[in-house]
């Protein structure tokens, strides 16, 4: 039998086949992070934007343990799509607007035109503001650290999200 070009597993070939015969995924595919195979799903059918806005939020949460929370504002302050736990989700929403608006601000007083993203350091946590269109990603991650693999998911999923905002 001819080998493969791929060096992945069967079992991931398999898994990868079952999740594109599931009646809730429309697509799929096959990615590595750090050298071990993981199935990205992607596409979601018959869910609104919303559900589909929050399971790319819990896909980020579950593939990165260093995510403690993360949400999707818009630029106003109002919540779009959450994974949170118990808090007052409200006022939260509201200051992550106009952390962002005041990252927006400085990097223009410098002359950038917009802030890339807004990072605050905390001792025992990290926030992420990222801009997505006219909307706020915001990452809260345990520690102070971010690894290589999370930056990637995270690049990801804006890449998602960005795609899903524009449609």
């Amino acid at each position: 039998m001819a080998k493969s070009k791929y060096s992945i597993g069967g079992e991931y070939w398999h898994m990868l086949n079952l999740y594109r015969q599931s009646s809730e995924i429309e697509d799929c595919f096959l990615s590595t992070i750090d050298g071990k195979p993981i199935v990205r799903r992607f596409g979601l059918k018959r869910q609104s934007l919303s559900e589909k806005l929050v399971f790319c939020l819990q896909e980020l949460q579950k593939n990165c343990p260093e995510i403690q929370a993360c949400n999707l504002v818009s630029v106003d302050g109002l919540g779009i799509a959450s994974i949170i736990p118990s808090t007052d989700g409200d006022l939260i929403e509201a200051q992550e607007a106009v952390m962002m608006s005041l990252g927006n601000q400085i990097a223009q007083a410098f002359g950038n035109n917009s802030a890339e993203y807004v990072h605050v350091t905390g001792k025992s946590a990290d926030t992420l503001l990222i801009p997505i269109e006219e909307t706020i990603l915001m990452i809260l991650l345990k520690g102070t650290t971010i690894s290589r693999a999370t930056q990637l998911s995270i690049q990801q999923v804006v890449e998602q999200l960005t795609e899903l905002l524009n449609d």
